[in-house]
Order: C-alpha cells, then structure tokens, then sequence
C-alpha cells in the first residue's frame, strides 16, 4: 500500500493466531472499521477462507463488494468460490533443497544444486477485482 501511496488506516492490520477461527474474528473486525477497506490480505488461504465466509455472511459479494488475497496456494484454492487469489511460495522446491542439504552435508554428495532463494508469485484468480486507481 506505501508503494501505491495508500494510506494504512489504524485498525487494518491485524495480528495473530493463522486459523480459521482467528481469520473469522479479524475479519469480523475490519468489516466493523469505519473506513472499511476493498480488501483483505491474508497470512495463510486457511485464514482467506475464513475471511471470505465472514464476508458473505454479511452480505458482501466477493470480489464486488470485497476483493480476498491468500498466501501459500494450497490445493483446494482453485476450487473455491470464487477461486481463490494466492501467492504462491514454492514449498515443493523448497523440500527438495533441504533434502538436497542434507545428503550433501550428511553424505558428501557433491554437485547436487542447492539454490537458498526462492520467489513468490502472485495467482490471479476470481475472488480478488482489478485495481482501480
């Protein structure tokens, strides 16, 4: 938001627990925020599910009203509804680097690629709107 020179209003971000139930009362929260946002970025998809079942359950319709961002792109985001918008840490590389740490380090396999960063990726799906400037 600082990049795109919005402001943060107090109360937008919320810290805490990444559960469901944590996400229920976070976005219970920032839906009562006197200047309700357009959207909500969430820690985990756990916590986006659970931000966007409080936000129907208020009348909102997703992204229309609400625009819902998770972070990690498990496999049932793509079957939600709508699918769900995430990004996308490439856990799956990262297991096959540490195991590759670990056979290096505990056998002496050398040569095998170790790489230590790794990049997110946003995937765009149906719950999050375009921006408008």
């Amino acid at each position: 938001m600082q990049t795109a020179g919005l402001p943060i209003e107090d109360g937008w971000v919320v810290d805490g627990e990444m559960t469901l139930e944590r996400a229920i009362r976070a976005t219970r929260r920032l839906l009562s925020h006197p200047r309700r946002s357009t959207a909500i970025f969430c820690a985990n998809d756990e916590m986006a599910a659970g931000a966007i079942v409080t936000a129907r359950q208020r009348g909102l319709s997703i992204p229309d009203d609400l625009s819902v961002i998770g972070f990690d792109n498990v496999f049932f985001t793509r079957y939600m509804h709508p699918a769900l918008s995430t990004v996308n840490y490439p856990i799956d590389v990262m297991g096959r680097m540490a195991a590759r740490c670990v056979l290096r380090d505990s056998y002496g396999a050398e040569g095998l690629e170790i790489r230590n960063r790794f990049e997110p990726g946003l995937i765009s799906r149906a719950s999050t709107a375009p921006l408008v400037a």
